[in-house]
């Protein structure tokens, strides 16, 4: 029996291509309907239930999980996952997490499921316990943001990341730079953190430990370093949020970006963009659409366990420029 997986192969587009012609949506041209229509018919595919419930106007849902909306990257992948959801007429059941016992919560909700057809994951990764429920559930589950073991996922080489933001920086002439992330409890800062390490080694010229910030409440540090006798001609900032603290604090103190100081940010968000900040974008909106696609095709019967490694882009802005010392 046919399968929607297979009448995106022989029309060529994606499965939420499909999931759009079968719910009669305007946001598909004519020559990509009419190629679905013949895929369809040629294959004899007959819609599933969930496909019939989209046509007809029953929608089903989905739970979204995130972090409680306070990073420009996390609102990103959500606008990507919520604009990817209102093509298919399933509707998104936000959950947001603020702390460990609500992740735990979360997790377990939706092994419980209830109407909801699967889950997309932003930015967070269940431990090997929930793991193992959510198996045992036959969960639904496409995770972004993390590189889940045995789940589908969309990730991005943090380490890579900040390498190329280090070697930018070090291409326009800075020897004398700073890194202000995340604290060192979280994995992703600690990747990132070793990226800056590894181009600042490489570049072969001595580093300062007093210009490394992890920490949470990282304002008082960055301006203690833009304060002191010989501050740093450049910053590289774990996420856009850190590197807009950054922006914050040094014209605070009437420095010019990029002449005084240059900062590159790190993840490609929407608020990037708006400020013209430097950064290393890692396909956010499209990492949230990529989960809803496979999250369709885990629906439609799917077993396979899509990887996605994200690109990652040095977009340049406003706020880096050659060393002016």
């Amino acid at each position: 029996m046919a399968t929607i997986l297979d009448v995106a192969a022989r029309a060529g587009v994606g499965v939420g291509t499909v999931s759009r012609v079968l719910n009669e949506s305007s946001a598909v041209s004519a020559t990509t309907r009419q190629l679905v229509l013949t895929a369809i018919e040629e294959l004899g595919y007959q819609p599933s239930s969930l496909a019939r419930n989209l046509s007809l106007g029953r929608s089903s849902s989905v739970f979204v999980v995130a972090p409680i909306l306070t990073s420009p990257a996390v609102t990103t992948r959500l606008r990507g996952v919520l604009e990817a959801l209102s093509l298919t007429g399933l509707d998104p059941i936000l959950l947001e997490v603020a702390n460990e016992e609500q992740s735990r919560d979360r997790f377990r909700r939706i092994a419980e499921r209830g109407r909801a057809e699967g889950a997309v994951v932003i930015d967070l990764r269940p431990s090997p316990a929930e793991s193992a429920v959510l198996l045992r559930a036959g969960t639904r589950c496409v995770f972004v943001g993390q590189d889940v073991e045995g789940w589908p996922s969309a990730w991005a080489d943090e380490a890579h990341g900040t390498r190329i933001a280090t070697e930018h920086l070090i291409g326009l002439g800075h020897r004398r730079i700073a890194y202000v992330g995340e604290p060192q409890s979280i994995a992703a800062s600690r990747r990132r953190l070793r990226g800056f390490n590894s181009a600042v080694t490489a570049a072969d010229f001595e580093t300062d430990g007093a210009l490394v910030i992890s920490r949470a409440d990282s304002e008082a540090a960055v301006g203690g370093i833009l304060d002191a006798g010989r501050p740093p001609s450049a910053v590289v900032a774990g996420s856009d949020w850190r590197a807009i603290t950054v922006l914050a604090e040094a014209r605070r103190r009437g420095m010019r970006v990029p002449d005084d100081l240059s900062v590159i940010g790190f993840d490609g968000s929407d608020l990037a963009r708006h400020i013209g900040l430097t950064t290393i974008g890692q396909q956010l909106a499209e990492s949230g659409r990529w989960a809803v696609e496979s999250l369709l095709a885990l629906i439609a019967g799917s077993e396979a366990v899509p990887r996605h490694r994200l690109r990652l882009d040095l977009i340049e802005g406003e706020t880096t420029g050659p060393c002016g010392t």
